[in-house]
């Protein structure tokens, strides 16, 4: 496995997957559903001055290198051939080479897209405002390029469908916040963003939020709202439904688009989706298809809304305490989460709902249209059966343990803290019944703590999905390091993802093996004393 991967895939997968990154709240509600993909970009996205300080014409320079890629990880690479560059061309605010879509098929069964800046029909980025050390040239981007793509489902006819918004992005598509490229792009970092880097700071009104999306065959139009309220109807792109909306990206705009009533949401992030639905609120609010029937994605109801947050406000303080807000991001236990649903019956019956009608009615957080159009590839069924394999566990001597250390463990460093505490090295091994091949199938797992405690050290209530090819019999091992200091019984559950819905196409485990779309592979348990 490339090295590279298994390092991003650790510091991201930790995170993400177990939903850290959410409030206490929305973790306990919708932790065991399964969600769209969502996938919280590593590295930075760059803001940048407007184009129109430059010349509106570019000559050609350097190509943006390609980053590390493997074809059975993560999307895969383009296969050779597989990439076309779309007729949608959307004007820059600031003047400049418009904005482009190029859409590329994988090794891994993905549709993809990659955002740029079109001059002589090639997709590429600008040597503008500290990139490519402000050479003013064209800098054409790879179908390779890691960094600027983004990916969905492929159906059984080759049809994509996939849904995004990036925003932060730079008005000069500087790729040079990914890998060891940056050294040779160069760039400046989003104003306000304060992660210690030594580049630049971008002037304000230099940012651009993008809304993107295939959305398949049948699709016809959009209708989305511009910065400040106005709608406008836009037709798609025949034969994929593709569409791209460019527009600024300051607080303003943030705050309508991303961050109007969703409070965990920070404005100096950059975040990419896949599926049948454009992320919420979001830009557009309608779906219109070709024999009549449309999706609204407009949003729950402002009231309801205002009302749910205070609600979760009042649990936290009722649950977690006065100090609950230090609190939200901690693992939550079973018993933690029971006294919370408790209190979500009480308050839906409230509003004269019940939970289902709430989750319905918020969204759940995101409203979501089917994907019209799909076309269901034709999977054997399988069973519990056909997967089911032991699990098994070997506990290592508890210790102070640092990282790097001697210990000979797949995931050498998983759940290290940065304090000095004495930890319980655990590893958990199994063989592959049935292989993946694509980047819509795969392994997970779940660590559920011992439960009915406050048990907030590292190591416990984490989650996992593989995000590689993987061969029928092939052994998988994990570890990680679990806090001496909170004793128990510890449940590990694996599950096995045949093939994920086009709502949730890539990597999506929903910490929840066996219940979350996943078939259940098997389960074992170990106790710290």
């Amino acid at each position: 496995m490339n090295d590279y991967f298994s390092n991003v895939k650790q510091g991201l997968g930790d995170a993400v997957e177990r939903q850290a990154h959410l409030r206490w709240y929305a973790r306990l509600w919708r932790a065991p559903r399964a969600r769209p993909l969502v996938v919280v970009v590593a590295t930075l996205v760059i803001a940048t001055p407007a184009v129109a300080a430059v010349s509106g014409w570019f000559s050609p320079g350097k190509p943006n290198p390609p980053g590390p890629v493997s074809p059975v990880t993560l999307y895969g690479v383009v296969k050779p051939g597989h990439s076309r560059l779309l007729q949608l061309r959307v004007a820059d605010e600031q003047g400049g080479p418009p904005w482009g879509l190029r859409v590329v098929r994988t090794t891994r069964g993905d549709t993809c897209v990659q955002i740029g800046r079109v001059e002589a029909g090639q997709l590429g980025s600008l040597g503008i405002d500290d990139a490519w050390h402000n050479d003013r040239e064209f800098h054409a981007i790879s179908p390779d390029a890691r960094a600027d793509i983004h990916c969905g489902s492929t159906d059984a006819v080759g049809h994509g469908f996939l849904n995004g918004a990036i925003d932060g992005e730079t008005a000069s598509v500087d790729l040079g916040g990914d890998w060891q490229s940056a050294i040779k792009i160069g760039g400046c970092q989003l104003s306000g963003f304060g992660g210690g880097s030594s580049r630049p700071d971008c002037p304000a009104g230099a940012n651009r939020i993008i809304f993107y999306g295939l959305l398949g065959p049948d699709a016809v139009s959009i209708t989305y709202r511009n910065p400040g309220g106005r709608l406008s109807t836009q037709r798609l792109l025949r034969g994929v439904g593709a569409y791209l909306l460019v527009f600024p990206y300051n607080a303003k705009t943030c705050a309508e688009y991303t961050h109007s009533w969703d409070s965990s949401h920070s404005c100096n992030t950059s975040t990419e989706g896949g599926g049948p639905t454009p992320p919420v609120p979001g830009a557009v609010v309608k779906v219109t298809y070709t024999d009549g029937r449309s999706c609204n994605l407009s949003g729950p109801s402002p009231r309801l809304v205002s009302r749910y947050r205070a609600f979760t406000r009042k649990a936290a303080r009722e649950l977690l305490g006065s100090d609950y807000r230090k609190r939200e991001h901690r693992p939550i236990s079973a018993k933690l989460r029971a006294e919370f649903e408790r209190l979500l019956v009480q308050f839906a019956a409230g509003q004269h709902l019940t939970v289902t009608q709430l989750n319905h009615e918020l969204g759940p957080i995101a409203p979501q249209c089917p994907a019209v159009g799909w076309v269901a590839p034709k999977e054997p069924k399988i069973t519990t059966a056909d997967v089911a394999t032991p699990i098994h566990i070997k506990t290592l001597p508890t210790g102070s343990y640092g990282c790097p250390n001697k210990l000979k463990l797949p995931d050498a460093c998983s759940g290290l803290g940065g304090l000095a505490t004495r930890e319980v090295p655990v590893e958990w091994s199994f063989k592959a019944r049935r292989a993946v091949t694509n980047s819509r199938s795969w392994y997970e797992y779940s660590v559920r703590d011992p439960g009915g405690r406050d048990c907030d050290e590292q190591g416990a209530g984490s989650s996992y999905s593989t995000f590689h090819n993987i061969r029928a019999g092939q052994l998988l091992r994990f570890s990680q390091f679990f806090a001496a200091g909170c004793p128990g019984t510890y449940e590990i559950t694996v599950g096995y993802m045949p093939y994920a819905s086009p709502a949730n196409p890539d990597n999506g485990g929903g910490a929840d093996p066996g219940h979350d779309g996943t078939i259940l592979v098997g389960s074992a348990s170990f106790t710290i004393h």
